[in-house]
């Protein structure tokens, strides 16, 4: 349940910075969506870094709903499991590493 209420909570907090932020609809009001579908940086924040969170938000999801379905335990963790394994590659895969050119983060 936490990891859902808090994967919801990023969810609210990165629409927010989306839509109003400078990595998000900005650069597509400024450029035009041809322009940043040709720049990958731009195309990482505005379309790849939106879609892989948000893929792992609703895989996270679902297998909060199946870990809560009346099935036997063995089947019903088995199926959380993956998925929840799943949302976490999505995840660690569309993070802004500091290792990533381009687009790579600092830690502090």
């Amino acid at each position: 349940m936490f990891l859902m209420i808090s994967a919801h909570t990023t969810l609210l907090l990165g629409l927010v910075l989306w839509f109003f932020g400078a990595f998000g609809l900005s650069l597509v009001e400024d450029n035009g969506m041809g322009v940043v579908m040709k720049n990958a940086v731009m195309r990482y924040w505005v379309v790849e870094h939106f879609v892989g969170m948000l893929i792992a938000i609703v895989l996270i999801t679902i297998g909060r709903g199946v870990a809560k379905k009346s099935i036997p335990d063995g089947a019903k963790f088995k199926r959380a499991f993956w998925l929840f394994l799943v949302a976490l590659i999505i995840i660690l895969a569309t993070v802004p590493w500091p290792f990533r050119t381009g687009v790579g983060r600092p830690w502090i």
